[in-house]
């Protein structure tokens, strides 16, 4: 991990920093790891609901349970049925839900 040697202080309005926070845990991360991540010129995307995760990991026991002797084509196709859940999640770009509001009135 590189040092990090500089500090800046940023004054912001209580509705930017509002967002900034909103922003950044949305993201999953502290506001100084998301505007680190905005200077290097990535918009962090929203981490994917709990839900999905929940939906994956039981996806993946179903598998584990399913041996491929008993049900090969099922045990396939579930593991493929996750592969393209999770490609999709992290191809898409529409999922960054940030917004940067234009103008004095970001509430």
């Amino acid at each position: 991990m590189e040092k990090k040697l500089f500090h800046y202080e940023v004054r912001l309005s209580k509705p930017e920093s509002r967002m900034l926070h909103n922003n950044a845990h949305l993201a999953g991360m502290l506001c100084s790891e998301y505007l680190r991540t905005l200077i290097k010129g990535f918009v962090p995307k929203q981490m994917p609901n709990k839900d999905f995760h929940d939906v994956l990991q039981r996806l993946n026991k179903i598998c584990l349970k399913l041996s491929e002797e008993q049900n090969p084509r099922l045990v396939r196709e579930i593991r493929k049925t996750v592969k393209q859940l999770q490609e999709l999640y992290f191809n898409m770009d529409s999922v960054c839900t940030i917004q940067f509001e234009k103008g004095g009135n970001a509430e």
